[in-house]
């Protein structure tokens, strides 16, 4: 009897793993040998899923031509464009195009850190904010400027050097009526600009 089976397909590129029990498979007998047909929820994911190493993005949307894997990711996508954000805080309203960017959100509110920097324990609210201060500590500097070279940790501090070269200042003081490459909050005028 084939009732109550596990089975696990293993992704060997990525080596991810996908669960099913026998309900989701369809064994046709040829002789004293099962062979499992993928049903086709499964072999849905599995197509989803092998998305990840070949690039395709069937998926495009139709005001900025930025293809996707997944048409889901296509809908929140499109949120951008459309300006709907159906999720909403209820502490303080703020609108966000999908659960997920709520969810870190919300952090604020709450105070949970729960990504911990194991040199420092600090804590953050994202994973990609973790990544970002351990380059402190590993002196990582992924991004590198065209024009000289010089290496930087995050992508924004790359695209504020970049405006030395460019001559661009996209800030302006309201107090001075003085223009800035860089914003940096702060109590003082002295403090917010540099």
């Amino acid at each position: 009897m084939l009732t109550n089976l596990v089975f696990v397909f293993i992704c060997v590129r990525a080596g991810s793993a996908f669960v099913r029990t026998s309900a989701f498979l369809q064994p046709v007998v040829r002789g004293q040998v099962y062979i499992f047909e993928i049903s086709p929820p499964l072999a849905s994911k599995l197509t989803r899923h092998q998305r990840i190493h070949t690039g395709d993005k069937p998926y495009t949307c139709t005001v900025c031509s930025q293809g996707f894997a997944q048409a889901s990711n296509l809908k929140i996508h499109q949120r951008i464009h459309t300006g709907e954000k159906p999720y909403s805080c209820k502490v303080c309203s703020k609108g966000f195009i999908n659960s997920s960017k709520l969810k870190i959100h919300q952090r604020i509110h709450t105070g949970e850190k729960p990504f911990t920097c194991k040199v420092r324990y600090k804590g953050f609210t994202t994973v990609s904010n973790l990544k970002i201060h351990q380059r402190l500590h590993t002196g990582e500097k992924p991004y590198t400027c065209k024009v000289c070279s010089k290496g930087f940790a995050q992508a924004s501090s790359l695209k504020n050097h970049q405006r030395m070269h460019t001559g661009e200042k996209p800030y302006t003081c309201s107090l001075f009526s003085r223009i800035f490459t860089s914003f940096i909050s702060g109590d003082s005028p002295e403090n917010t600009y540099r």
